[in-house]
Order: structure tokens, then C-alpha cells, then sequence
């Protein structure tokens, strides 16, 4: 495709094969060369699009309905919504969405990732299919909704989806001021079977307290049919929305056997001023394993994770080897970190709950506030053993637990076998009482890795450390990071343009670097002159592999500008200098005003 903007979408008259498929072809090297209006098709086979920009606007974007196989997409940038029905065996790479601007505001934009999913008309099932290194940016405004009033703005729902894999994907959710408040949702998963989530970030934002604690607002749910999936390296941040995130949830059918069996291996969430996260409709055999929970604001909900009920009998629900931490007042909420809360346990459904870390930084208490509860069912497979307590309302503030369960007796209780907890329960008697010495204990910063003399150190099962990571032995760190070698742009204007680039490691190209140096030269850099170039501030850097990318402002039109980066590790440690990125402004703004869609007569 030749460079300038297109009045009518690349859509073909007919499905590409296996053996041969149409490929639409943009600019690899400024994919914002070719500009295509809002792309709406229906049941096409084996296409490919790359590299060009969508200008989708409002209600529009980026939509594959229908059943379709051997789609691929990759360098894409668009504008509005992305859509998505089913594409079986499909490749979607390196993908960036972001709400369009209509009338000088941000608008509001949908990502839809299932067959049949409101608003797309058709498909089914979704199998073999991977969406790797896309960067997903959707928002919220009052007064529109799709289907239904409590629509998602990202939605993984709808038809099944099976082998299904997401990895290295970045996905932030706004509530942005003006949503309808008390009714958004922000992020559904469902029906998902044997699917792989991996060092993908989650982030959904309430930017106007749209989603108070106590609204009909839901952050973020698991539901329908989501089963044997599994999560390994994935982070979910919540900020400001106060409304839970629904590990699992009732849905359609009202069947429990439909959920479970999922695994979140070496995840992190954290609430900052947002609401908990809870196994709303229990758990079923699943697995929370090397997870780090935090949260500074969870209000009437019974802690950071609640496991709610215990289902599947013949099944083991596992949470080994977790750190979790709460900051939240006793005066607030007296419910440590976790609290095993049950409505229900399944007859020989299993639970265990063995070396974590429970840490809660106060020294307030009241007469029920604990590090942790935990509720034991007379007659059921559990085991709660070899877990650090760090309240410091004191060691007998550690649990609050209940026993012999649905009658219950106890309260609080020290660990070990001294403790009034194992006395009448026969649990937690390797369990202690200490300080875990993290690596950064402050809420905002904070850095589980263990210290020299933590209590944590050595006193799980078989030796183990306790908590999500281990403690090692640091010599002197003299790797430094990768270099970025694929600085480029997204999108050029007269005055303003968009970097982007991919994430390397914390040494060469493994682990997750601390800090970018971004410059910009109006000659070219070298080492010679980077340090006296102006700086661009950055956030952090990604996990390796990542999609990263910022906006640059406040250029002058037709001018030419040179860009570079340095990566720096927490040790002091620089990358080389990546690639010298040579970018020429336009001359003039070239992108037209949004259409007027509802122009009529007079009166």
C-alpha cells in the first residue's frame, strides 16, 4: 500500500487460503505513512494486515466478526475499537489501540476478544489462536454502551476459546471522568480453556472515583466456562476503582463445575486505593503459587484475597509460597491480608495453605484484627502449615482462626504449637512469628525479594524460603541491560509524534530493567553528546520483550530530530547506546478533523 490516506477500507471480495493468503502491506518503517478509515469484515480467511494506522473515531475501529481462520496482524496501530470474533489459528502482534480524539477530547473505545461477544454478530470458538507484544489503551465515557448498561470495556468473553495464548501484552482500562458511575465494569475473562496468560500487565484506572466502594461497579471478573487456564508472570494493578476483581464469579450456567483448575504462578496484584481481590464464587481445585497480593485501601471486604467457598471434590485448592501485604488500618478493616472465608466447602474438596508471608505493617489493632483469618471445616482435607506471621500488633494478633467449622470455635491466636489455633485445629504449628527484612517494605515501592536474616529464610517445607521469592546471595551485579536497538515511531505530526520501542532485560536481555535515559538532539547523537541532549522523562521500564512507548510534544514543524535511549539496572549498571532515530516533522497537520455524523435541516 502506497503512503497517504485512504478513503475505503482494505477489505478483499474473497478469503485468502492457507497455501496463499492476501496480505495488505503498509510501511514497516513508519506504519503511520498509511492511513485507512474504520475496518468492518465479516467471515475472510487467511488475511494478514501490517503495518499501517486505523482511524476508526468513535463507534468504529478495527472489527473481524464471524468465523474466520489464519488471520494475522502485526505493526498496527488503531485508532478506536479492536474486535475480534472467531479467528481461529490466528497471529495478532505487536498491535497498538488507543481511544481516538473527536472535537479536540479523547473519545471512548472498546477491545472484544470472542466469538459472539456484544456487539459482534457471530462466531463461535476460538482455538490455536496467539496475541503477543500488542499495547491496548481503552476508555470509558458517560452515556455510551454498546449493548447493555454494565457493558466491559474489554471483554475476553463470549465463544469458547481454546489453546488460546496471551503473552507479553500491556492492556489499561480507564474509567475516565464523566463514565457512568456505579455501573461500569472494566475487564471480563470468559470462557477460556487450557489458554496460557504470560508477563502480560493488566492496569485498570478509575480517574474520577467512578467505581466507589459499595457501586455496582465491577473491576474486573472471571467468569463462564474459564477453566484449566494458567497465569505465570502476569501483573494486575488496580488504581482508585474501590469495586472487587472477581477471580471467579457467578455466570451462565449456574454451575460450579464450569470454573477451576486455573493456576496464577509468580503473579503480582496490587490495589492501590482500589477495592480486593475475591474468589466470589469460591475456589475448585485452583493454584496461587510464588504471588505477591498488596493493597493500601480494601474497605469492608474481607482482605486482600478472599477464597470464599471450596469446591471440587477429589480436588486440592493450593496457596504455597505467597507474600501478602496489607497496609490497611485495623481501625478500617480488621481482616488481614487473606482470609479463607467460607459460605461452602464441598465435602473432600482439599485446601492448603503453606508457606506464605503475612505482613501487615501496623501497630494498631482492635479485638478481632489479625494477619490473617482462617476458617477449617471439621471432617475436610486441609492443611495450613509453615507460614510467617508479621503483625505488629504482636505474634497473638497473627491469625484469627476458626475451627470445627460450620459451629466454629476460636479466635485469636499466636502461631505454633503453643498457639490456641493449633491447639484446637492441629494447624500452623511450624508456622512463626518474624520479620521478613524485604528487600523495600514501603507500600508504594515495594520489593518482596528477602535480606540477609529475614525470618522467612529457611523455615518452609523441605527448607524452603518462605513467601513468593526466595532469598539468594547478591555478588556484585556487572551485566548491564540490553540495548534498545529498535527505537521507531508510531505516528508523525508537524508537531508532535509517538516512540515506540521494545523493553530489554535487567542484564542483556533476561529480567526487567529500573530506568531509561531518553534524549533528543537536533543533531545527531552519539556517546560524545548524549549527556548534554535534553531529556525525555520515562516511566519505568517493562518486563523484557514488552511494548513500550511515549508521546513527544511541542516539536517545530519540518524540523528535524534525533532520538536515542540508555538503559540503566538497579545496580548502576548502563546499556550501550541503541539505535540514533532520525525523524523529520511535517510540515503542516495532516490529519483532518473528525466527520460531522449528524448534520440535518432546519426546523
Amino acid at each position: 500500500m502506497a503512503g497517504g490516506s485512504y478513503s475505503t477500507p482494505p477489505i478483499p471480495v474473497r478469503s485468502g487460503t492457507s497455501a496463499a493468503s492476501i496480505e495488505y502491506r503498509g510501511n514497516p518503517s513508519n506504519k503511520n505513512s498509511v492511513v485507512v478509515p474504520a475496518i468492518y469484515i465479516d467471515g475472510k480467511d487467511y488475511i494478514t494486515y501490517r503495518y499501517f494506522r486505523v482511524n476508526g473515531g468513535s463507534s468504529g475501529g478495527l472489527r473481524v466478526d464471524g468465523d474466520s481462520q489464519g488471520w494475522k496482524m502485526a505493526g498496527l496501530t488503531v485508532l478506536g475499537d479492536w474486535m475480534l470474533a472467531g479467528v481461529g489459528n490466528g497471529t495478532f502482534d505487536s498491535v497498538a489501540v488507543y481511544p481516538a480524539v473527536v472535537n479536540g477530547s479523547l473519545s471512548y473505545n472498546y477491545y472484544v476478544f470472542g466469538g459472539g461477544a456484544c456487539p459482534l454478530n457471530g462466531g463461535t470458538t476460538i482455538s490455536n489462536t496467539v496475541v503477543r507484544a500488542c499495547s491496548v489503551y481503552v476508555r470509558s465515557i458517560g452515556g455510551h454502551q454498546y449493548c447493555f448498561t454494565a457493558d466491559p470495556l474489554c471483554k475476553l468473553w463470549g465463544g469458547m476459546k481454546t489453546n488460546v495464548s496471551f503473552i507479553n501484552n500491556k492492556f489499561l482500562i480507564v474509567m475516565a471522568p464523566g463514565s457512568d458511575p456505579g455501573s461500569k465494569r472494566g475487564l471480563y475473562f470468559g470462557n477460556f480453556q487450557s489458554s496460557t496468560f504470560r508477563n502480560n500487565k493488566w492496569t485498570l484506572c478509575d480517574s474520577a472515583n467512578v467505581c466507589a466502594y459499595s457501586t455496582g461497579c465491577i473491576t474486573a471478573r472471571i467468569r463462564d466456562y474459564f477453566l484449566s487456564n494458567t497465569f505465570t508472570n502476569d501483573s494486575f494493578f488496580v488504581k482508585g476503582s474501590g469495586a472487587p476483581f472477581y477471580l471467579s464469579s457467578q455466570g451462565e450456567p449456574n454451575d460450579r463445575t464450569t470454573e477451576g483448575r486455573n493456576k496464577w504462578k509468580d503473579c503480582y496484584f496490587k490495589s492501590s486505593n482500589g477495592g480486593s481481590f475475591d474468589f466470589s464464587w469460591g475456589t475448585r481445585g485452583d493454584t496461587i503459587q510464588g504471588c505477591v497480593f498488596a493493597s493500601d485501601a480494601y474497605r469492608s471486604e474481607p482482605g486482600v484475597l478472599r477464597t470464599g467457598s471450596i469446591f471440587g471434590s477429589g480436588l486440592t485448592t493450593v496457596i504455597d509460597h505467597n507474600t501478602f501485604y496489607t497496609t490497611v488500618p485495623a481501625a478500617t478493616n480488621s481482616t488481614g491480608a487473606l482470609a479463607v472465608d467460607m459460605t461452602n466447602w464441598e465435602a473432600n474438596a482439599g485446601l492448603k495453605v503453606t508457606n506464605n508471608i503475612f505482613y501487615r505493617p501496623n501497630s494498631g489493632s482492635t479485638s478481632t484484627s489479625s494477619a490473617a483469618y482462617f476458617e477449617a471445616y471439621a471432617g475436610q482435607p486441609y492443611t495450613f502449615n509453615n507460614n510467617l506471621f508479621a503483625y505488629y500488633a504482636g505474634s497473638t494478633k497473627s491469625i484469627n482462626g476458626r475451627y470445627n467449622c460450620p459451629s466454629c470455635a476460636g479466635g485469636l491466636s499466636a502461631p505454633g504449637t503453643s498457639g490456641t489455633w493449633y491447639q484446637g485445629s492441629g494447624q500452623d504449628g511450624a508456622s512463626r512469628y518474624g520479620t521478613p527484612l524485604f528487600m523495600d517494605s514501603t507500600f508504594a515501592t515495594f520489593d518482596p525479594r528477602l535480606r540477609a536474616g529475614s525470618a522467612a529464610i529457611g523455615m518452609g517445607t523441605s527448607g524452603t524460603d518462605v513467601g513468593a521469592i526466595p532469598y539468594t546471595v547478591l555478588g556484585p551485579d556487572i551485566t548491564p541491560p540490553g540495548a534498545v536497538t529498535n527505537l521507531g515511531t508510531s505516528m508523525i505530526s508537524d508537531q508532535n509524534l509517538a516512540l515506540i520501542w521494545t523493553a530489554t532485560g535487567d542484564d542483556g536481555l533476561s529480567g526487567q530493567a529500573t530506568a531509561y535515559d531518553l534524549r533528543q538532539s537536533s543533531t545527531p547523537l552519539s556517546d560524545a553528546n548524549f549527556a548534554g541532549a535534553a531529556s525525555i522523562p520515562l516511566t519505568a521500564p517493562g518486563t523484557s520483550g514488552s511494548s513500550q512507548g511515549t508521546v513527544v510534544t511541542g516539536l517545530s514543524p519540518g524540523a528535524t530530530y534525533y532520538f536515542a535511549i540508555k538503559v540503566r539496572d538497579e545496580s548502576g549498571n548502563w546499556s550501550l547506546l541503541g539505535n540514533v532515530l532520525a525523524v523529520q516533522m511535517k510540515t503542516t497537520d495532516q490529519i483532518p478533523p473528525q466527520s460531522v455524523p449528524d448534520l440535518t435541516g432546519g426546523p
